[in-house]
């Protein structure tokens, strides 16, 4: 509103007269009738105060802009639809310790984009969410003993998170669950299935079964592309068709020759020169081959350790020539190596 200047006491009426239409002239410029005040812009320093209700607007709209800070000391209630900021806004609602409350009892509260909470949220109804659910840090569910709860389908299966460092998914019975000891990501710790017994199924039909006594049931054929390794008695009431190669070495040369049987029951060596052989390590009841072979040279010999046995206690003298191949078959009873051969085959 523009300065009115004062008038004194020493001034002629006339001049009185003048300066007070110019006043009432500039307060007819706000007023839209007697009751009603308005302005295009209110600038800083300028101080607005409203006694019992109040508007701002245009006509024909209720609408406020504030192009600066606006500050409500007491309670601010909006009954309508409010817009506040767009796209790439950021809105700051309270400090530490403050508390946002969005609606009352049966209010909806939608977020279409993104929504990021950098602090706490506490919900302290029902949460509902009806589409894919992240949770990019750790999660913590329930506080009630012996841990952290989350039940799962109704009443029936109950999976928690005991103390810190278990993770065990069980019935309410206890009776079959899994358990995990200390954190099974960073960390390489047994994972424990109790129950009995224990089922594996795929697309709702049984596939493998361990009962109490630790028989595993395939349901199905086995396939196993890697070494298996049975330590105990393997019963077999089916047919064994048997399409594998027997696992062959070849021994190293040298001064003394060792054999690891378990590297293979079939082995060969080339003889560089007059050798021993070591008493052979790894026996198991069964039948063993060595293939000996001569050098460039020939004419190589071999001594035995007295862990292999002989015909009438005699070693098989070796073919000499260059080249020359000599086959010998051993029985092992698991400890000792009994032995005959096939010399000089061509």
């Amino acid at each position: 509103m523009a300065v009115i200047a004062n008038v004194a006491l020493t001034n002629t009426f006339d001049t009185w007269r003048t300066r007070t239409n110019v006043g009432f002239t500039r307060l007819n410029a706000f007023a839209i009738d007697e009751s009603k005040l308005y302005a295009n812009t209110f600038t800083a320093n300028v101080r607005f105060v409203s006694i019992g209700a109040s508007r701002l607007g245009t006509t024909g709209s209720n609408r406020t802009i504030v192009n600066g800070l606006l500050t409500a000391n007491g309670n601010l209630s909006v009954a309508g639809n409010t817009t506040i900021g767009g796209a790439s806004k950021t809105l700051t609602i309270g400090g530490s310790s403050s508390t946002l409350t969005i609606g009352g009892a049966g209010a909806t509260v939608n977020a279409t984009g993104w929504f990021g909470i950098t602090g706490r949220a506490s919900v302290s109804t029902n949460l509902f969410v009806g589409a894919n659910t992240y949770v990019m840090g750790n999660m913590g569910i329930g506080t009630s003993s012996p841990g952290f709860k989350l039940t799962v389908a109704g009443t029936a299966d109950v999976a928690y998170v005991s103390g810190t460092s278990n993770l065990l998914l069980r019935n309410l019975s206890g009776v079959n669950r899994i358990d995990s000891y200390n954190d099974p990501i960073t960390a390489n710790y047994p994972l424990q299935i109790l129950g009995s017994p224990i089922t594996f199924y795929t697309a709702d039909t049984e596939r493998m079964r361990i009962d109490a006594s630790g028989l595993v049931t395939a349901c199905n054929s086995m396939t196993v592309t890697k070494n298996l390794t049975v330590s105990g008695n393997t019963t077999i009431n089916g047919t064994t068709t048997d399409r594998s190669n027997a696992l062959s070495q070849t021994l190293t040369d040298g001064a003394t020759i060792s054999w690891d049987t378990s590297l293979g029951r079939v082995a060969t060596v080339t003889l560089g020169g007059n050798r021993a052989v070591a008493a052979a390590t790894n026996q198991k009841v069964g039948t063993y081959i060595l293939r000996v072979v001569q050098d460039g040279t020939g004419g190589r010999t071999l001594t035995w350790n007295g862990n292999y046995k002989w015909t009438a206690q005699t070693a098989p003298v070796l073919s000499t020539a260059i080249g020359a191949v000599d086959i010998i078959t051993f029985f092992s009873d698991g400890t000792k190596m009994y032995g005959s051969y096939l010399p000089d085959m061509r």
